[in-house]
């Protein structure tokens, strides 16, 4: 019994099609000096495909699938270690007119970083799009990616795990992948490309699941020779896409007489108070003839 492909080729081939006219701006991310925002600088040398820039009230989530250095294709036949794929994801929503949108790609980074950088990568990416939900496999290097995570102060998928020892539900973080959640996550987005319920405009991830198959022996994975890192980030985020964070506008903050009084600076350099004239207006009784 030979392998197949696990996902359907037509949708494939006609979401690759239109993934061929996308044009993705390449960069870096950096967090900035408050460590709660980020921004994006273009740089052909950069590690960073951008589909769409953020937009407030819109939704996105962060999946991590990081590599192990080892050669994890079909019966190993290749010796060539797997990447780290970090993806975001905007969440499904309905626009003004009334048309819904399907999950998307919007961002994509693959390499083989150090854990350390990786981390960094990840946090400015998931600060950039409004402190993004991440879900970060931690399986093997995971761990110690999910440990800066957690410091950064970033919001992190959180599992139920059985404890044997106290016969109680904990929760854990982290997306742990095993052959259960694995068979899981696979079918559910090849169940989802059936329907059309997500869009990838990188050609790069359609690549691999084509060449993702079910091997003899009825397991799912990537073809010798190929890698099932943006299949795996992929599929979890299409998972856990309805636990997207919304990416709010930041609240302005109110500057009150009061305040003024105690700190001239927050005037305006041209002398001129920021609170508006017709609240001014309301600070002073009108005057009676």
């Amino acid at each position: 019994m030979s392998s197949r492909p696990r996902f359907h080729a037509g949708n494939l081939d006609q979401m690759t099609k239109w993934a061929e006219e996308q044009t993705p701006k390449i960069g870096v991310v950096g967090v900035h000096a408050d460590e709660k925002t980020a921004s994006f600088r273009p740089d052909k040398g950069g590690n960073w495909k951008i589909y769409e820039e953020p937009e407030y009230d819109s939704k996105y989530l962060v999946s991590v699938d990081t590599c192990t250095g080892e050669d994890q294709q079909m019966q190993g036949l290749a010796a060539d270690p797997d990447f780290h794929s970090v993806q975001v994801w905007k969440g499904p929503y309905e626009d003004w007119h009334g048309n819904w949108h399907v999950p998307r790609l919007v961002a994509l980074h693959h390499s083989r970083l150090d854990i350390g950088v990786l981390a960094q990568e990840i946090e400015g990416i998931a600060r950039w799009y409004g402190s993004a939900f991440i879900v970060p496999e931690v399986n093997n290097s995971g761990l110690a990616l999910l440990k800066y995570l957690l410091e950064s102060g970033l919001t992190v998928y959180r599992r139920r795990k059985y404890n044997d020892s106290s016969g109680m539900v904990e929760k854990s973080f982290g997306w742990s992948t095993d052959k259960i959640t694995r068979k899981t996550v696979i079918d559910h987005m090849a169940a989802e490309l059936i329907e059309e319920n997500f869009d990838i405009p990188d050609v790069d991830v359609l690549k691999e699941m084509k060449t993702f198959v079910i091997n003899d022996r009825g397991k799912p994975e990537a073809a010798p020779g190929h890698h099932d890192d943006h299949v795996l980030a992929a599929a979890i985020a299409l998972y856990n896409i309805d636990s997207a964070s919304t990416f709010k506008t930041p609240k302005k903050k109110q500057i009150t007489n009061r305040m003024l009084r105690k700190n001239p600076a927050l005037m305006c350099p041209d002398g001129y108070m920021r609170v508006p004239l017709g609240a001014l207006k309301k600070n002073y009784k009108r005057l009676r003839p």
